[in-house]
């Protein structure tokens, strides 16, 4: 396919910005790596740094190729809707007109009512079919899912929550849910905080210290590294809006908080960011399989 045509073509345009931010994260691993020396505790800390990028990145293209395909079917039930509304109208506007000529064209009249409601009731079993095919999917991806990733990461973190004896808390997925697994875990060590202290608190750190934060950062959408203005602006979103925190906003929430941020995962090690700091740290679990949209991060408590 030509560059002119994958212009046109929204999912191969989505598919090539993908392949460019694999590109961009294979050259941010490598500059991580030569950051890297002799200190044993800084190579396994950009190891789960890398790791989680990948991650990170992995799950981020599969939710936008889902809601890409999910948002192209539903643009098609949208189209024929729109086209079985203009058919009504179309057929509203002509009646007045008909009732008039009833009399003289009564026979023609009622063979094109017949055509009409022949039309209609195509469309209406058209819809029908595409319902009970929508609901049918959904049965499958049900079985699917009693065995699918997202079980499999359920019985691994719930386990890893036994022997800890603790148990999962649930937070709402609404884009804030790491800072207010944050905040529930404070309000645990009776800390009054709230989302948009942590968030201002986070936005000023990352500020305060581009050089050891942007590198970790990039454009999705050229997958450069981001430029002096866009690295503020990154800051000002994740301070002003319900932006996704991720790996960076836990290593800033653990300077802010002079506190240890142990997060509890289904698939690869658990990681814990500021072990520096010697204090009960502050648990969350991370799931990337449990919503529909992506990564989550969820609270947990005390198992009595």
């Amino acid at each position: 396919m030509s560059d002119s045509e994958s212009e046109t073509d929204p999912k191969e345009a989505l598919l090539k910005r993908h392949r460019n931010e694999k590109k961009e994260l294979q050259s941010q691993i490598q500059a991580l790596k030569k950051t890297v020396k002799a200190d044993k505790k800084k190579k396994k800390e950009v190891a789960d740094t890398i790791a989680k990028l990948e991650d990170d990145l992995e799950t981020k293209h599969k939710t936008e190729l889902e809601e890409f395909i999910k948002t192209a079917a539903d643009d098609d039930g949208a189209a024929a809707l729109t086209n079985g509304l203009e058919a009504s109208l179309t057929l509203e506007d002509g009646n007045n007109q008909e009732e008039e000529e009833e009399e003289a064209l009564g026979p023609l009249r009622i063979k094109k009512e017949t055509q009409n409601k022949s039309k209609a009731q195509k469309r209406k079993d058209k819809k029908a079919q595409q319902e009970r095919e929508r609901q049918e999917e959904i049965a499958k991806q049900e079985e699917l899912n009693k065995f699918g990733p997202r079980a499999k990461e359920q019985e691994r973190i719930s386990a890893k929550l036994i022997e800890k004896k603790l148990k999962l808390k649930d937070i709402p997925s609404n884009g804030d849910c790491l800072f207010a697994g944050v905040v529930d875990q404070l309000g645990q060590h009776n800390i009054d905080s709230s989302v948009e202290q942590l968030r201002d608190s986070t936005a000023n750190e990352l500020l305060a210290k581009p050089d050891e934060y942007s590198p970790f950062l990039s454009n999705p959408s050229t997958g450069d590294m981001l430029t002096s203005v866009e690295y503020q602006e990154y800051c000002e979103t994740m301070r002003s809006t319900h932006a996704w925190g991720g790996q960076i906003e836990l290593r800033a929430l653990s300077v802010v908080l002079k506190r240890p941020i142990q997060v509890i995962q289904g698939e690869g090690p658990d990681i814990t960011i500021g072990e520096e700091f010697s204090c009960d740290p502050i648990i969350l679990t991370y799931h990337r399989h449990l919503h529909g949209l992506g990564e989550h991060y969820n609270s947990v408590s005390p198992l009595l």
